[in-house]
């Protein structure tokens, strides 16, 4: 084999092992997550009637033109828990919209954990024994109704009714196979106040991090 030859196959085997050290890297950059974008709303351009149309125009800037489009990347638009959108972006994407107009902050979503100390498990009740399969699991019970002839012993004799009788229940689920990611908690909040809830229950939070500050 002659010395030019030799030097070719050297040259080539410099290239592979750079672009094979680097595969990790590049893979890193157009790996797309979920991102929780915040908008100023004051700062929407007229051109737009909504901040549907304005959050869907700032994805459609971006310019990596190789990943899905952008309808594909919108995954909530946000409207009264805070302003702004989640979408699914890479690394190189979420640069674009911190040049937008009206841009404050973007942060990964977060997984967040069932917190809730009332739950069957947490108590250690046997779903098979005890009170519910003597009242059938609760069927047929409506929360908060009208009890007449209720007594203790026959003593206190009228009519009992539960804490709120007149009381409305929404449930909104933000609990998947998948587990429970901040874009849908915002979300669910989103609709909870467009609906006009009153109260809020949530037994969910982020993890705990060993670092203290």
């Amino acid at each position: 084999m002659t010395k030019h030859h030799s030097y070719l196959i050297y040259n080539a085997t410099l290239c592979f092992s750079f672009s094979v050290q680097n595969l990790p890297e590049i893979w890193i950059w157009r790996e797309s997550r979920t991102y929780n974008v915040h908008m100023d709303l004051s700062a929407m351009p007229r051109a737009f009637s909504t901040h549907h149309s304005w959050y869907s125009a700032t994805l459609s800037s971006i310019s990596d033109t190789s990943m899905p489009p952008t309808s594909s990347k919108l995954i909530h638009t946000y409207t009264n828990s805070i302003h702004g959108f989640s979408a699914k972006l890479t690394l190189s994407e979420i640069e674009a919209p911190k040049n937008s107009p009206g841009y404050i902050s973007s942060t990964p979503d977060r997984p967040l954990k069932l917190h809730a100390t009332r739950t069957s498990q947490f108590l250690g009740l046997n779903s098979n024994s005890g009170a519910w399969p003597a009242s059938r699991y609760g069927e047929n019970v409506i929360i908060g109704r009208f009890v007449e002839g209720a007594s203790y012993f026959g003593y206190g004799n009228g009519t009992a009714t539960g804490m709120a009788p007149m009381a409305r229940i929404a449930i909104y689920k933000v609990v998947w196979n998948q587990g429970i990611v901040e874009s849908d908690v915002l979300a669910a909040i989103d609709q909870v106040i467009e609906d006009g809830v009153d109260i809020l229950s949530i037994s969910l939070a982020f993890g705990c991090s060993d670092e203290v500050n």
